[in-house]
């Protein structure tokens, strides 16, 4: 059974037990009930009616499905392992019960792991990657996207790098509403929760690399003693560098023998509780080991590493550990950017790109 015809089984999965059209009804393992004139039916419907989206999305397996009574009394599990064993099960639904999809489920999006635990990520997730399919010119504005090694929009919600590196992520992280207020194009984090981008040839930081990384954050700690890792190399202090807050929330950029401080974050006795607005923050490394630190498009403080204080050996890359709040946009170059690259940078719009190129 190709993609296509698996997703028009599904369609038929939720459709035949559709009595009435009242509203999903939520069931205690947090999956939700599902009929004909759900939304998510009709994205499936969408998906089984274009078989050139076989390539760009498909359902990993186990996938474990409740079957319920008309009234919404649980009769049955079953358990999923392939596209002819949900065949088999769909002859055999009985006209008066409901399903649910129990979550987390998995899918591959143009070669990428997703993760969802919800019928609304999952849509948001599959509309993504309809919108990516149907695309025949990508609309991204190809602003500063020379030298990237890393490029994270957090577009529809969906944790993705632009650039095709593999980021595994928490089944729990929840999008936002980006600085301009375009929905799900930005991501949420706990302070439990945090990224890891694979780390191979293509992506390697290693001494005599120069870097920047340019991101945006919202803090939703005001817990003054806190680190909070927005980028780091490795996973242990001392392997590479970081680009982080401590301190009443105060930015800073650093190796193991070195760091930049935000010196003037604290100048105000306001801002580092400030949890309603967005900051831009660029940290680079040069080929004389000068870190400097901007923010909000203004240079705020510089300092020197030792010579290959950032490591020798490739590592993988960490986004957002024990960091609580809001962030978008991460770029990672390897490049040094200039004051006018980050002048750019801090005045563009919120970016919702779901291509590169």
């Amino acid at each position: 059974m190709t993609r296509a015809k698996y997703l028009g089984a599904l369609i038929a999965f939720f459709s035949v037990f559709a009595i009435s059209c009242q509203d999903d009804s939520v069931r205690e393992d947090n999956s939700q009930t599902l009929h004909s004139g759900s939304s998510l039916t009709e994205v499936l419907i969408a998906i089984a009616n274009d078989a050139a989206t076989d390539d760009c999305i498909s359902l990993s397996y186990p996938v474990t499905v409740f079957g319920y009574n008309s009234s919404f009394q649980m009769e049955d599990t079953y358990i999923i392992n392939g596209d002819q064993e949900l065949g088999t099960l769909l002859q055999a639904l009985a006209a008066n019960e409901y399903y649910s999809i129990s979550y987390p489920v998995t899918i591959i999006v143009n070669g990428q792991t997703v993760a969802l635990n919800n019928n609304q990520q999952l849509e948001l997730a599959i509309n993504a990657a309809l919108t990516a399919c149907h695309e025949t010119n990508c609309d991204n504005p190809g602003v500063l996207t020379d030298d990237l090694m890393l490029y994270m929009t957090f577009a529809n919600g969906v944790v993705q790098d632009l650039k095709g590196n593999f980021v595994s992520a928490p089944i729990d992280i929840v999008p936002a509403a980006d600085r301009n207020g375009n929905a799900n194009c930005a991501m949420t984090f706990n302070g439990q929760q945090y990224l890891q981008v694979q780390s191979g040839a293509a992506n390697a930081l290693v001494a005599g690399d120069t870097f920047s990384i340019s991101l945006w954050f919202k803090m939703q700690n005001t817990v003054a003693g806190d680190l909070e890792v927005f980028f780091k190399k490795g996973d242990v202090s001392g392997q590479g560098f970081y680009l982080a807050v401590y301190d009443l929330n105060t930015p800073m950029v650093g190796t193991p023998s070195a760091q930049a401080w935000d010196t003037s974050w604290n100048q105000d006795p306001l801002l580092w509780e400030d949890t309603e607005n967005w900051h831009h923050l660029v940290a680079t490394l040069d080929a004389n080991n000068t870190l400097k630190l901007y923010r909000d498009g203004v240079l705020r403080n510089t300092a020197t590493a030792a010579t290959g204080d950032i490591g020798t050996q490739a590592l993988d890359y960490y986004i957002g550990s024990g960091f609580t709040g809001l962030m978008d946009d991460l770029r990672v170059y390897k490049k040094v950017l200039t004051q006018q690259e980050v002048q750019t940078l801090y005045e563009l719009e919120g970016d919702c790109s779901t291509c590169l190129e």
